[in-house]
């Protein structure tokens, strides 16, 4: 089997994996804020995220905590 790789380009600006990831967790930090501001908590197993502390999760933590959250709330 080849080796595969895939490019995005933008503009045609190449974006790299890392920054498609950065975008990625700039988007769940702003659902985590929409919450907030609607007095819904966040919890990531089981325990409640304080404001302070979901601008510091990782990409993995926080899609956790997003789905987690969405569980909870039906």
């Amino acid at each position: 089997m080849q080796n595969c790789s895939i490019t995005f380009k933008v503009g045609g600006e190449i974006i790299t994996e890392s920054r498609i990831r950065e975008v990625e967790l700039k988007r769940y930090q702003h659902v985590f804020e929409v919450f907030s501001k609607k007095g819904i908590s966040i919890t990531l197993n089981g325990r409640r995220i304080a404001a302070k502390e979901l601008w510091q999760l990782t990409l993995d933590n926080a899609k956790i905590a997003l789905a987690e959250t969405r569980e909870k709330m039906g």
